[in-house]
């Protein structure tokens, strides 16, 4: 999901990525993503329609059935109750139910049924089956979206571990390092390196005089509506040669 594009633009300040609003206010992204609220819900909605599935509006039926609406419907009413313990957004339970419901409030029944279960259902659910989940139920998978956020990011596969730290920090992160950094030259000069600069004389001030007799030989030339020289011309080798 977009993080960055939906509330500004960023920008490289200090060797780090920055986000500048669309008030031209400058934050630093891993605390912006934790704190806008906007953007904390559309992390949690993420997670949710990765564990149940909501209409594709390419499909052919492009509402939910009922059991579809009433599984999103109980698992978004427990999220919503985990999120706002963490993060207090009731100015924004109409864009909460939008997410979770964005076809709006129509159900059709299809034959056969779409798969009700998405690719993260396993992690966050188990083996219990959909027509299961409870509201108790649904309160446990939100405590583990609020735990894969904020505490312990998830990854899928059946023996893999929790990284270190939630989503929404890690993801941040990772966005905030994203810049290209100079390579420092750490070791300084030898006694042997110096000696053979020396050896080889001023050489920027060799190539400025070459280059120099060149230009004006060839000026020469001109001026007496002849033709300059090969050996008047300026090519890349130039420095090469005098270099080596």
């Amino acid at each position: 999901m977009q993080i960055i594009k939906p509330y500004g633009r960023s920008f490289t300040e200090t060797n780090q990525r920055v986000l500048l609003d669309k008030h031209r206010d400058k934050h630093d992204i891993p605390p912006f993503a934790a704190s806008h609220e906007k953007l904390v819900i559309a992390q949690w909605v993420s997670v949710i329609d990765k564990i149940i599935r909501k209409p594709s509006p390419k499909a052919k039926i492009s509402l939910p059935t009922p059991q579809q609406y009433q599984l999103r419907e109980t698992l978004g009413n427990a999220a919503w109750l985990e999120l706002n313990k963490r993060l207090p957004c009731s100015d924004h339970a109409v864009f909460w139910r939008s997410k979770i419901h964005p076809y709006g409030h129509a159900t059709q029944e299809q034959e056969p049924a779409p798969l009700l279960q998405g690719r993260w259902y396993q992690r966050f659910v188990g083996d219990i089956e959909p027509t299961a989940i409870t509201e108790n139920v649904a309160q446990i998978i939100a405590e583990r979206i609020a735990s894969h956020l904020y505490e312990a990011e998830l990854r899928l596969g059946e023996h893999s571990t929790e990284r270190r730290q939630g989503k929404i920090t890690a993801q941040a992160e990772t966005i905030q390092k994203n810049v290209l950094k100079l390579h420092r030259i750490t070791q300084g000069w030898s006694e042997t390196d110096q000696q053979e600069y020396l050896a080889a004389g001023d050489v920027a001030a060799a190539i400025h005089a070459e280059v120099s007799h060149r230009v004006k030989a060839a000026q020469k030339c001109r001026e007496n509506k002849q033709a300059p020289q090969d050996e008047h011309r300026v090519r890349l080798e130039l420095a090469g040669s005098l270099l080596y």
